[in-house]
């Protein structure tokens, strides 16, 4: 059965068979997804899980897409997109409740055609009201945190249930919402009365800031890095000599920006925005690795291992990076075998290729035998590899799927974890 004909008796329309994820979302970056749907209520949602949890059909849900990075694949399962949908508002006072598809300069505005101050930093923010509170937008002097009262929100099976502020734990961009597969279906602010004349001078000085300091002309995330603790990632960046640095399309902006952006240009890849948002972690750290979703359903890759990247012989192109058991070596001599975890049937015989270990010891029988190398030697060895990468949209389409390919070996060790969960 297709999956149109799973959800064919949703009341849900359209029903969107291979949509490009570029069209929604603000990097304009991103494959087909299998199938899209639009709920405009919460009874349409529900029907849309309930089916979706009958046919074991992965289900994603997105906002306005606004914070996302899709890759160029697309997504398979059913993508469901409340942006702009679930959009009611409804007004008591003081106190305003948005369906979680209001976009948040749409509930700014609102707010401020009500006379009621407390969203004005939001008038510039690009997102659904309940990506923002999913995250704990802010900008300026403001974060959903400071107005949210609480949420409606809805499980995968369909249950319906209220969460007060305190229950969300806010934080820096940071909520109980995230990773807990809670769907945000409605928000409730408190708001306090003000002079309209004054609230809309605010939000247009928010909003002419946002319009002098960032290039919205350019697809974008709006700013991309959290600020560490005690710094502003647009200095750190600075320092490091990434403003203005451009891989595969994508470029951290040269604006003179607190959060630097990272843009899309040119038709991108996936690959290029996700190797420079490799740039910086959340705390800060520059290194070649980005968490990008939160994802419970995934198991990490067991036991000790050791990463080799294989290369043409005759190109010097590399071809995969493979996780292997520590105890495994790979032979360049003899035939080798790689296969996608995702896709098991995917194999692919190498033959005349070499092979080199990127994982180097730090500590040996007790030893520091590792010594971290300058900034410099790392930029020049950055710059080196490059040049031997695969296709962008290869390389960096998932790091724990396509990206890296699992020996057989310890392909075996995963499954059999992954079948005992089962139990």
């Amino acid at each position: 059965m297709t999956l149109q004909e799973i959800f064919a008796g949703c009341t849900a329309k359209p029903l969107l068979a291979e949509e490009p994820m570029a069209k929604h979302t603000s990097f304009r970056i991103g494959g087909p997804a299998d199938l899209m749907a639009m709920p405009q209520s919460e009874q349409e949602l529900q029907q849309l899980l309930q089916r979706a949890g009958e046919s074991k059909v992965p289900v994603t849900l997105i906002g306005n897409g606004s914070n996302l990075l899709v890759r160029d694949k697309g997504i398979r399962g059913l993508v469901i997109k409340l942006g702009n949908m679930l959009n009611d508002v409804v007004a008591d006072g003081c106190t305003l409740t948005f369906g979680s598809g209001v976009s948040l300069a749409a509930a700014s505005r609102k707010a401020a055609e009500l006379g009621l101050s407390g969203m004005e930093f939001a008038v510039g923010i690009p997102g659904s009201i309940g990506g923002a509170v999913y995250m704990n937008a802010g900008a300026y002097d403001g974060e959903m945190a400071k107005v949210v009262t609480g949420v409606r929100v809805m499980e995968l099976d369909g249950t319906i249930s209220e969460l007060a502020a305190a229950a969300l734990d806010f934080g820096y961009r940071h909520t109980a919402l995230q990773g807990s597969g809670k769907i945000v279906t409605a928000v409730t602010v408190r708001l306090t009365a003000g002079d309209k004349q004054a609230i809309a001078d605010k939000m247009a000085d928010f909003s002419n800031r946002r319009i002098t300091k960032q290039p919205l002309e350019l697809p974008s995330a709006g700013s991309m890095f959290k600020r560490p603790p005690g710094y502003f990632a647009g200095t750190l960046i600075d320092q490091t000599g990434l403003k203005g640095y451009t891989v595969g399309g994508a470029q951290v902006d040269t604006f003179g920006v607190g959060e630097r952006l990272i843009t899309s240009k040119s038709n991108p890849v996936f690959g290029g925005v996700y190797k420079l948002a490799a740039i910086e972690d959340d705390e800060g750290n520059i290194i070649p690795k980005i968490k990008v979703s939160e994802n419970t359903a995934k198991i990490t890759n067991p036991h000790f291992k050791r990463l080799y990247r294989l290369y043409d012989r005759e190109s010097g192109k590399a071809i995969a990076d493979e996780l292997t058991l520590r105890d495994e070596v790979i032979d360049p001599t003899k035939p080798h075998v790689i296969f996608d975890p995702n896709a098991t049937w995917k194999t692919k015989e190498l033959t005349d290729f070499t092979v080199r270990e990127l994982q180097v010891p730090i500590f040996q029988n007790g030893e520091l035998v590792y010594e971290l190398p300058e900034l410099n030697d790392i930029k020049a060895y950055c710059r080196q590899q490059i040049h031997t990468l695969w296709d962008e949209v290869k390389r960096f389409e998932n790091p724990h799927t396509y990206y890296v390919d699992l020996s057989q070996k310890l392909w075996d060790v995963k499954r059999g974890l992954l079948e005992a969960a089962k139990c």
